[in-house]
């Protein structure tokens, strides 16, 4: 699986608000879509005072995002960024292979 980092944000203050309450329910109430077969959030950090925030998510693809984003992008506006990142391990690897290589 593929590691991406997910950026989201509320378009508005409004938006940000009007999800308060769904998004405390989402997150007391077991995260059930934050693990499901090809996909699993790993850490979420979440910024009130902006309406922003962002995870670390281990998927086999950007469709498996977009099954756990469209929710919310549907139902309350979020917009949403996704980029590719790679672990240490794979870093170092790439590193060896690329930019160190003799």
């Amino acid at each position: 699986m593929t590691t991406y980092q997910v950026f989201w944000a509320f378009p508005t203050q409004e938006a940000s608000v009007k999800c308060t309450e769904a998004f405390v329910e989402y997150l007391t109430e077991g995260k059930q879509a934050d693990k499901f077969d090809g996909f699993e959030i790993k850490c979420r950090v979440i910024d009130p005072q902006n309406g922003t925030g962002n995870f670390i998510v281990k998927a086999e693809g950007p469709q498996k995002i977009w099954e756990h984003t469209a929710p919310w992008i549907k139902g309350f506006g979020v917009k949403v960024e996704v980029r590719v990142m790679l672990t240490d391990e794979e870093f170092v690897e790439t590193a060896k292979k690329t930019w160190l290589a003799s």
